[in-house]
């Protein structure tokens, strides 16, 4: 829309180009544009990276799957007749069997090539393990590593148990719920004080 006295208004932000990536496969009316650019790590086909008005990319190419739900649908028949007399509905079922997929971010980097990198487990996908931070004119690299505490009945609940950054960390407790799992109760912060969590 023409701003006051016939002038277009100024844009909201940088416009990418997109040229590096070559055609997006996708806009939004937001203008993110979506490319499907990467190999897909954990699975066949392409992940994607998505272009934020700004400049910013994102790069999602990392697959984890998990069991989901099932759905099942009884299928009745007709009545029948039991020894009692009285006529009930003998039934069956459909089981249908699912699976969640989801498509992880492995990458960040704004337009001045500040980077964020997300590393994840390749024996346990949903696990992260590193979040990698580099400033491109300094060259500083900062990171925190995670370290988990799993829960042996389920195999995909694990909870947070340390967090470090190298030189400091952060420990967390959890208390039992049964039957409800656990349940966060107190953060060990560096220097020696703790948060408490009712």
């Amino acid at each position: 829309m023409p701003a006051r006295g016939g002038r277009a208004a100024a844009p909201a932000s940088v416009q990418p180009t997109g040229t590096a990536l070559g055609s997006p496969k996708l806009t939004t009316k937001d203008r993110w544009l979506i490319y499907c650019d990467a190999p897909l790590q954990g699975g066949g086909g392409e992940g994607f990276t998505a272009v934020a008005p700004d400049g910013t990319r994102y790069r999602f190419d990392w697959m984890v799957s998990r069991p989901y739900p099932q759905i099942e649908r009884a299928v009745y028949t007709a009545p029948q007749r039991a020894a009692s007399g009285a006529e009930t509905n003998l039934y069956g079922g459909y089981l249908l069997q699912r699976k969640e997929f989801w498509i992880l971010p492995t990458e960040v980097k704004d337009r001045f090539g500040n980077t964020v990198t997300y590393n994840w487990d390749p024996a346990n996908r949903w696990r992260l393990l590193s979040i990698r931070s580099a400033e491109a004119s300094s060259g500083a690299v900062r990171q925190l590593g995670f370290d988990y505490e799993v829960d042996a009945a389920d195999p995909y609940n694990y909870r947070i148990a340390r967090v470090s950054d190298g030189s400091r960390e952060w420990r967390y407790a959890y208390t039992d719920l049964a039957p409800y799992g656990k349940s966060l109760s107190s953060v060990a912060v560096p220097g020696g004080g703790a948060w408490s969590m009712d």
